[in-house]
């Protein structure tokens, strides 16, 4: 099989304690826009966990986004940078993704699963999420692949992405690879064998071209098949570079079915805060606090709203919420104020505004 050529390669890493791209000298080099990556080193009983914290993206459609996907488009901007091209340099129906992961998508479904859906929408509980924002966001509409497991996997992903080269399928191919844990770090710690080595947090982009060569992977344990290095010999830029096995950390399954929103009277029943005489101005305030804890919203941003901020997406200086977005604010306002909203009727004319969603709320308590 031919082996591609390596264009460029974006890592982001808690093992390094920032962003990191490898250069063409294999100097490591940090995105301007991910300098505020730190290591942070999680202790759950003896279970070592080095994190990336979640990178800020500007734009509304990113509220909403999980952490995984926030770490793939940062992977690709990495790759980017490293290959000093634009990102119309991937864009279109020849550029190929394939997506690895054996854990990045257990903290969304153990979201949608403790909170019976909340914030966190079944849609992003699937792996497919991940690539699907990679695609959005950079215009990548070529063959794509979903491989899940580790390090093995990753290799896989290479070997199909030339293979795709090789075949004339796409002119360049994108390997992605994300792990995270420390949603999940109290389910990991049960698993005795993850205390022997950190997991470390990381997300990557691979970009690869045609090349010349061969392409092979050889056990680096005289052709066993263990647990340590392997080898991956593409032929090209003089590129040969060890991969270290990735250790499954042996979590729980933690995928679900139902896509059932809440009881709201359960929802009421279990509301922390118990409504008392509340003034249009104060239940205000707790709508801005909804907005920003609920939607995702900058603080900032809600800190302009009014009484006369208009809600729904398509109208003029609205806050522009989508159908999601009131799913999720009608939950919201349910368990904070303990009242129980009826979906059967349009309620259009009470979610128009902030002035008339609060006067909604003060009459289903009594106090219009």
């Amino acid at each position: 099989m031919a082996a591609p050529a390596i264009r460029g390669l974006g890592i982001l890493t808690g093992a390094e304690a920032k962003s990191a791209a490898w250069g063409s000298a294999g100097a490591i080099s940090g995105p301007s826009h991910m300098e505020g990556l730190k290591k942070q080193t999680v202790d759950r009983k003896r279970l070592e966990i080095l994190t990336l914290p979640r990178p800020d993206r500007p734009g509304d459609r990113f509220r909403r986004a999980t952490r995984e996907c926030l770490l793939a488009l940062a992977a690709v901007d990495a790759m980017l940078e490293d290959g000093k091209a634009s990102r119309e340099a991937i864009v279109g129906e020849r550029t190929a993704l394939l997506y690895v992961t054996a854990a990045a998508y257990g903290a969304s479904n153990r979201a949608f699963i403790e909170r019976q859906g909340g914030v966190m929408h079944f849609a992003y509980t699937a792996p497919a999420v991940v690539p699907a924002e990679v695609a959005i966001e950079f215009g990548v509409a070529g063959p794509y692949g979903i491989l899940i497991g580790g390090a093995p996997a990753t290799l896989r992903a290479i070997e199909q992405a030339a293979r795709l080269l090789e075949a004339g399928t796409c002119d360049q191919a994108l390997v992605l690879a994300v792990e995270i844990f420390e949603e999940c770090a109290d389910l990991y710690a049960r698993h005795r064998r993850s205390y022997r080595w950190p997991l470390v947090e990381t997300a990557a982009c691979l970009w690869l071209e045609r090349g010349a060569g061969a392409l092979s992977f050889e056990s680096a344990r005289d052709g066993r098949r263990a647990a340590g290095s392997w080898i991956c010999a593409t032929g090209a830029r003089g590129r040969r570079r060890d991969r270290s096995s990735c250790r499954d950390a042996g979590g729980e399954n933690m995928r679900g079915s139902s896509g059932a929103r809440r009881n709201p009277t359960r929802a009421a029943a279990r509301r922390e805060t118990e409504v008392v005489s509340m003034t249009q101005k104060e239940v205000l305030d707790e709508l801005k606090g909804l907005v920003v804890e609920r939607l995702k919203f900058d603080p900032r941003r809600a800190a302009e709203m009014t009484l006369e901020t208009t809600l729904p997406k398509g109208v003029d200086g609205s806050l522009g919420l989508d159908s999601l977005d009131f799913i999720e604010l009608s939950v919201a306002i349910e368990e904070r104020f303990g009242i129980v909203i009826d979906e059967a009727h349009d309620l259009t004319d009470e979610f128009l505004s902030l002035d008339s969603l609060s006067r909604f709320i003060l009459a289903k308590n009594g106090q219009a």
